[in-house]
C-alpha cells in the first residue's frame, strides 16, 4: 500500500543508507521488550533535519490523507476508522545513520531492529486489519493497484494544499554528505581506531556498517548470543574511538556548506514543511473536533 512507500523512506535515512540488508518479508524485529531511544541516538541531530520531515512528521503526514481517504469513503456511505497517531514514539531520525549507536539496543536486540513500541504496534495492526476487510471497500479506499480511490483523491488534495519539502532533492543531499563525510581525515582515523578496537576484541570488519550487515545475523528474526556480543563490541569501539562524536561533526559541518551553497533551494524547502505541518495539523485537529494547534500532535516546525 501507499503507507510502505513512507515507511522505506524513512527506513533508508535512518541507517544512512549504509544499513543491513533487511531479510524477507521487511527487517527483522527482536523479539519482546520495547526500549527508549537512548540519548546517544536522539543526539544525533543534522542540519538538514530543519528542512527535512523527520519520521514523527512522516506518520502524521500519513495520518492526516488518511483522514482525508476517510472523509472520502463517508460520502460513498462506507464507514472508516483513521489510524491512531502515535504520540512521541517515532525513532530518532538517525538511529542507525552510523550504525548501531545505543548500548542498550545492542546488548538486547544486537543489529536487529527493536519491536514496535505499543502505539506503533497498534497503527501496524491498523494496517494489517485493513488487508482484511471486503474487497469493495480496498476497492473504494485504494483502487485495485493500491494506489488509486479514495486514496488517490486525499494524496492529491494534500500535493495540491500542501505538498511539502523535496524529500527526493534532500535524500541525494543526505547521500552526498554521508559519502563526504566518510573521506575526511578524522572519520578515516576514526574509522581505523574503531576497526583496531574490533580486532583487539576478535571483529573482522572494515567499518560498522559491515558489521551490521554480516549475513550470519541476518538468517534468524531472532539475535544469536554471537550477533549480541559483536554488537555490544561494536557500540563499545565506536565510544573508545569516538567515531560517532566525530563523524557527526564532521557531516554537520559538510551540511552546512551545502546549505549555504543552496540557500534558495534551502528556504524553499522549509517553507513547504512550515505549510505542510500546518495543513496536517489543522487536518488533524478537525478530525479530533479540536483546534488545530492543540488536536494533531504534530510539533510546530
Amino acid at each position: 500500500m501507499p503507507r510502505r512507500l513512507w515507511a522505506a523512506v524513512v527506513l533508508v535515512l535512518a541507517v544512512g543508507c549504509g544499513g543491513p540488508p533487511a531479510a524477507p518479508g521487511g527487517p527483522p524485529q527482536a523479539p519482546s521488550g520495547v526500549p527508549t531511544a537512548g540519548k546517544e541516538a536522539r543526539d544525533l541531530v543534522l542540519p538538514f533535519d530543519a528542512y527535512d520531515l523527520s519520521p514523527a512528521d512522516l506518520q502524521a503526514v500519513e495520518t492526516a490523507e488518511d483522514v482525508l481517504l476517510g472523509r472520502c469513503l463517508r460520502r460513498q456511505g462506507i464507514a472508516w476508522t483513521s489510524l491512531s497517531l502515535p504520540r512521541g514514539e517515532a525513532d530518532p531520525p538517525h538511529r542507525r545513520r552510523y550504525g548501531v549507536v545505543e548500548p542498550l539496543v545492542a546488548a538486547r536486540f544486537g543489529y536487529h531492529l527493536p519491536p514496535h513500541a505499543p502505539q506503533a504496534a497498534k497503527r501496524e495492526r491498523q494496517h494489517q486489519a485493513r488487508a482484511r476487510l471486503p474487497l469493495k471497500v480496498q476497492v473504494a479506499a485504494f483502487g485495485r493497484t493500491g494506489t488509486g480511490g479514495c486514496w488517490k483523491k486525499a494524496h492529491t488534495e494534500r500535493l495540491r494544499r500542501a505538498p511539502g519539502p523535496d524529500t527526493g532533492r534532500l535524500y541525494e543531499h543526505h547521500k552526498k554528505t554521508l559519502a563526504a563525510s566518510r573521506q575526511q581525515a578524522p572519520v578515516v582515523r576514526g574509522l581505523r581506531a574503531w576497526k583496531a578496537c574490533m580486532l583487539a576484541e576478535g571483529y573482522r570488519y572494515q567499518d560498522p556498517y559491515q558489521a551490521g550487515a554480516d549475513p550470519r545475523w541476518w538468517k534468524s528474526r531472532r539475535p544469536s548470543p554471537e550477533e549480541l556480543a559483536t554488537a555490544v563490541a561494536d557500540v563499545a569501539c565506536k565510544k573508545k574511538s569516538r567515531l560517532v562524536t566525530i563523524w557527526a561533526g564532521i557531516e554537520a559541518r559538510l551540511q552546512q556548506q551545502v546549505v549555504r551553497m543552496h540557500r534558495s533551494e534551502f528556504e524553499r524547502a522549509a517553507t513547504a514543511k512550515r505549510r505542510q505541518l500546518s495543513y496536517v495539523r489543522r487536518v488533524l485537529g478537525e478530525e479530533q473536533g479540536e483546534p488545530a494547534r492543540a488536536g494533531s500532535h504534530v510539533p510546530a516546525p
